[in-house]
């Protein structure tokens, strides 16, 4: 673990933290890195929290014995919403010119949720990467709408590799900053806005 400050061009300081992550299968190095704090004592609760969550995330070779080679970097299950979180959900890309794959169900593009119970080595030359997912979010009948409707939600169109990014912790930063214009700002906002 390590805490830095560093400081922005109008002489303002801000803090960032580093941790050192576990090795990828073939022995790379990996480090996950947060800025944009506004304090040491919120880089410090941030970089706490997000040791945290890492000690908690299952590597999908623990659990899912056979799908660890398809699984992108880094190799956990992420947590994808609190209903029925002992079910996981895989989500799959494919390769360029796959059209059919059995046990594949397209949602958009070229990508897809994949059925865990089947075999992953049928999959290994028409997939490029998945993510495994351990629960889901749900919401009442009109709910997710309405709360689009209030403004409560960003919705932004989404490119294939979003949901398979290396450092997947960059990818609301990423997504904002995509956008341009004033959305593109709220990228860089702190990750305590109340801190701002």
């Amino acid at each position: 673990m390590a805490i830095y400050s560093y400081q922005l061009a109008r002489g303002q300081t801000r803090w960032m933290f580093t941790i050192d992550l576990p090795s990828t299968a073939d022995g790379r190095r990996r480090q996950m890195n947060r800025k944009g704090f506004v304090s040491q004592d919120a880089a410090l609760a941030a970089e706490t929290e997000a040791r945290k969550a890492y000690a908690r995330a299952d590597l999908v070779a623990d659990v899912l014995e056979g799908w660890a080679p398809l699984a992108g970097e880094p190799a956990v299950v992420f947590e994808g919403g609190p209903v029925q979180p002992e079910a996981a959900i895989c989500l799959a890309r494919t390769r360029t010119g796959v059209r059919r794959i059995t046990g594949f169900n397209r949602v958009s593009g070229s990508v897809g949720t994949v059925d865990l119970s089947g075999d992953p080595e049928k999959l290994r030359e028409a997939v490029l990467s998945v993510r495994v997912f351990a629960g889901y979010a749900g919401w009442a009948a009109g709910q997710l709408e309405g709360e689009i409707s209030s403004g409560s939600w960003f919705v932004f169109e989404a490119l294939p590799g979003d949901a398979f990014v290396p450092r997947p912790d960059d990818l609301w930063s990423m997504v904002l900053r995509r956008q341009g214009g004033i959305t593109a700002a709220v990228a860089i906002f702190p990750a305590d806005p109340a801190m701002n």
